[in-house]
């Protein structure tokens, strides 16, 4: 599995197997913004230590990261 921080035009972490895949995911599920959007693949450890920054127990993602999912998402969007 591969980790996508998407930063525009709103912020979310997506594991996907591909980066097509984390932008189909992103599309759909998040935004798809006509003026593009900006991301970068990070590492399993970057993922880790965003979900500890955003509150989260550690037992909850590991179940989250074996699959192509959103995990974390901009709160404005909640």
């Amino acid at each position: 599995m591969k980790y996508f921080q998407f930063t525009y035009p709103y912020y979310a972490l997506i594991a996907a197997e591909t980066e097509d895949k984390a932008l189909a995911i992103y599309e759909y599920e998040i935004c798809d913004s006509e003026d593009g959007v900006s991301y970068k693949q990070i590492s399993k450890d970057d993922v880790i230590e965003k979900w500890e920054q955003a509150g989260y127990e550690l037992h909850e993602l590991v179940d989250l990261m074996q699959e192509e999912n959103i995990l974390l998402i901009d709160e404005d969007l909640m």
